[in-house]
């Protein structure tokens, strides 16, 4: 496994990204001027984690390879021009209790997501917002616990999930993560201090990554495996103990 310790630093992000995705890689990125990102903390209603403000500083400007928000458009100028057209929008797209981090996505906005007991505060340092996805002023469903997994996940899926023999295999049960993860143990997979029971990312001493991912009545289990035969033995020992289906049938 790749060292890492539970950080809201950016630069001790940074270092983890760069033994995923390689030091060349993780340079194709712009961050945001302090002025930016200061009236983007004014116009949101909530405080943003830490580790937030570092992305913005890192990656505000440009996020090619990380890729943060998915298919939604984190940069921070487009943020600013998100929430100044919603000052005057009827009704708002923006959820409650929510900041936008990731707008205009086809599968949905990226937000951050505060409990109902938040209020409009501002000086709490210890509020830890959820990520979550949203549509037209609407949560959809949580994809992380907090800020600081899903950008360690994000970086796993990008650097890791990319090269070698592709395993996916789900159940129609959002409940079998843990499950699932636990099924990975078994076969020599260690947990990341960041996942959690939304996303869990697993890796093997040989390098081998497994990433279970949690959606509204789905679990998928991902992996990228350096043999094809590795990856059908896995793929047998999920279908054949766990009543999981293979997405890649027929491929």
């Amino acid at each position: 496994m790749i060292e890492t310790n539970k950080s809201d630093e950016i630069s001790d992000f940074l270092a983890f990204m760069r033994r995923i995705l390689g030091p060349d890689t993780v340079q194709d990125r712009a961050g945001s001027s302090a002025d930016d990102i200061a009236r983007f903390t004014a116009v949101v209603r909530f405080p943003l984690p830490q580790l937030y403000i570092g992305y913005l500083r890192e990656f505000g400007g440009k996020d090619r390879v990380l890729r943060m928000a998915d298919d939604s458009d984190s940069r921070l100028p487009s943020l600013l021009r998100f929430y100044e057209e919603q000052q005057s929008a009827t009704p708002s797209e923006i959820p409650p209790q929510t900041v936008v981090i990731g707008a205009h996505g086809l599968s949905g906005e990226r937000v951050l997501l505060y409990p109902a007991d938040a209020g409009d505060s501002k000086t709490s340092a210890a509020i830890e917002p959820a990520v979550a996805v949203s549509t037209i002023a609407r949560v959809e469903y949580v994809c992380a616990r907090n800020f600081r997994n899903h950008l360690y996940s994000q970086a796993v899926a990008r650097g890791k999930i990319t090269e070698g023999f592709l395993l996916s295999v789900r159940r129609e049960d959002e409940a079998f993560l843990p499950e699932a993860t636990e099924a990975s143990r078994s076969l020599g997979f260690t947990s990341y201090w960041f996942s959690d029971e939304y996303v869990a990312s697993l890796e093997r001493d040989d390098g081998t990554i497994i990433q279970v991912v949690r959606t509204p009545s789905r679990t998928t289990i991902y992996g990228r495996f350096k043999t094809e035969a590795a990856r059908n033995e896995a793929r047998s020992f999920f279908i054949s103990r766990y009543r999981v289906a293979d997405n890649l049938a027929g491929r």
